[in-house]
């Protein structure tokens, strides 16, 4: 007799009554900030003042700072970049800027690295750190 097969899958609701799992990936491409890779990556740091999430789409805590990132590109859209970067497609970005965790932040002003913070962070702390290097 042949032994049954089961499959394991797991149903994940997302919707105002429910909440969802908290492993749930959500694909970088709902984001509101800008999407770096390889090719555009030095331009777009290169003038101003450019904040770079450093994230994976499997990375718990990079889920949990999307909405900080994606508000923050609406505060500062025209006054600062907000972008993030995949590790996973952009792995020598990454290697150039020895980012060994994520996510990690990292503030440009003018093409140069000002300031790097690693871990979760709060929207009032990334915003001191964008303000301070605006003005």
């Amino acid at each position: 007799m042949l032994a049954p097969i089961v499959f394991r899958c797991q149903i994940i609701c997302v919707s105002k009554f429910f909440f969802y799992n908290a492993s749930v990936l959500i694909p970088s491409f709902f984001s509101m900030a800008h999407v770096l890779t390889s090719s555009d990556f030095d331009s777009t740091i290169a003038l101003g003042v450019t904040l770079v999430d450093f994230y994976a789409d499997w990375c718990g805590p990079c889920q949990r700072l999307i909405p900080v990132i994606d508000d923050m590109a609406k505060i500062y859209n025209g006054r600062a970049n907000i972008c993030k970067l995949d590790v996973d497609a952009t792995g020598d970005i990454a290697q150039r800027y020895g980012i060994m965790s994520i996510p990690t932040l990292l503030l440009f002003k003018d093409g140069q690295l000002v300031e790097k913070v690693v871990g979760l962070q709060s929207q009032d702390e990334l915003t001191s750190l964008v303000e301070k290097h605006l003005a």
